[in-house]
């Protein structure tokens, strides 16, 4: 190995040390020998770097989650859902509110209204009750032939939205805040909750 063939020596004299140039043949000695380890290094990564990749992978698939913050927060995390989602497709949305700020949120939705509609996609949601009385928010559903909509007394701030491997909790705070996680369990999870507040929330 290149540590016990080196390409310079010392001495010590009087306190003081002296290095000096060993034999130049030393150097592709040294060389080769680094080839050596490098080609032994490489090896050893080929052999784990497929478990390495494997592993990646499957805790990429297993679990992806993301946090956004403010309304271009939402903007990013509802145009996913646009994107994401064509006819046959169904979107799942619990606990559906008001919002802190009521008159953005409209805008907001209402703008969202129309990425639904030209995409073709489903949606179920329950509302709270007290969104019942807001037109612009509600009529766009319940006008609908394609979408579902009922209601649950319930005061929420925080709406459960899901679809095919994702799960959204949407806080609509003055700054709305939204978690996403991508989990298949977890969105199976929350869709048989879903569909047991169904059956107990009103038309």
């Amino acid at each position: 190995m290149c540590k016990n063939r080196p390409i310079t020596s010392f001495l010590k004299k009087n306190g003081v040390i002296h290095f000096s140039c060993a034999d130049p043949g030393r150097i592709m000695d040294f060389v080769s020998d680094k080839e050596k380890e490098i080609e032994k290094e490489k090896k050893l990564v080929d052999e784990i770097l497929p478990m390495l990749v494997s592993k990646y992978q499957k805790t990429e698939k297993e679990v992806d989650i993301g946090v956004f913050y403010g309304w271009d927060g939402m903007k990013t995390v509802y145009n996913d859902i646009a994107n994401t989602l064509g006819k046959g497709d169904v979107s799942c949305v619990f606990g559906a509110s008001l919002g802190k700020k009521s008159e953005q949120a409209d805008n907001f939705f209402s703008q969202y209204h129309l990425k639904i509609k030209e995409n073709g996609y489903k949606v179920k949601i329950i509302f709270n009750e007290n969104v019942r009385t807001n037109e612009e928010r509600v009529a766009y559903y319940l006008d609908s032939k394609l979408h579902e909509t009922r209601f649950l007394h319930q005061n929420t701030f925080t709406e459960i939205n899901f679809y095919r491997d994702t799960v959204l909790f949407i806080m609509l705070l003055e700054k709305p805040i939204i978690i996403r996680i991508k989990n298949q369990e977890a969105a199976d999870s929350f869709e048989k909750f879903f569909e047991s507040m169904w059956k107990i929330a009103k038309k």
